[in-house]
């Protein structure tokens, strides 16, 4: 598992412009949200149950902008064997975690390159073999109303011999692939199994 601890934080910015032809004081209402604190300004001068209000004087013809920043921590817990690609390598590049937990995330990134790669060899056999399957049905249906000893019939004939080579190759390679991704996947479980960084 990855537990993952950063803040979140949420910016709002007032923009108020006076028109009028004197100095004014703007009541600006902020709403408290539950897990979020107050960051900017650190302090609000008064406050109810449901919102932050912040006196913002706004001299005559003048453009004020007030913000309000809070902000609240947030968790999240990754099991790591099973997590989206994409995400680990982000969090792999991210600059403001330790290198020991940067060059671990790269590594398992490696490994399950390493296995998606594999599936992606594995998936274009598999069509290869279906697409050779179906090729070989349309020609047995054609070589069923030829005569045996014709010319097409022995060129039919021929070609299915050398696609049932091309399968046996395949079906070679497919096994060598099977083989490769489950050891890796007991190598990627192995390693994230004894991963401990701090």
């Amino acid at each position: 598992m990855l537990l993952i601890r950063h803040r979140e934080f949420q910016d709002v910015l007032y923009t108020l412009r006076n028109k009028g032809r004197e100095d004014k004081t703007v009541m600006v209402q902020q709403p408290i949200e539950s897990d979020f604190t107050l960051v900017e300004p650190k302090e609000a001068p008064e406050k109810t149950a449901q919102q932050y209000r912040f006196k913002v004087p706004v001299p005559v013809g003048k453009t004020v902008e007030f913000k309000v920043t809070s902000v609240r921590p947030v968790m999240e817990t990754l099991a790591l064997f099973d997590m989206n690609l994409d995400l680990l390598v982000n969090y792999a590049r991210n600059g403001q975690i330790s290198e020991k937990l940067r060059a671990s995330l790269q590594d398992l990134t490696e490994r399950r390159r390493k296995i998606t790669d594999t599936q992606t060899q594995l998936s274009r056999i598999e069509r290869e073999i279906a697409d050779i399957d179906q090729q070989q049905n349309r020609i047995r249906q054609n070589m069923d109303r030829l005569d045996r000893n014709s010319e097409l019939y022995k060129q039919y004939v021929a070609k299915l011999t050398a696609q049932e080579q091309s399968v046996n190759s395949l079906a070679e390679q497919r096994a060598k692939l099977r083989d490769a991704q489950t050891e890796a996947q007991q190598q990627l479980r192995e390693f994230v199994d004894k991963l401990t960084v701090d």
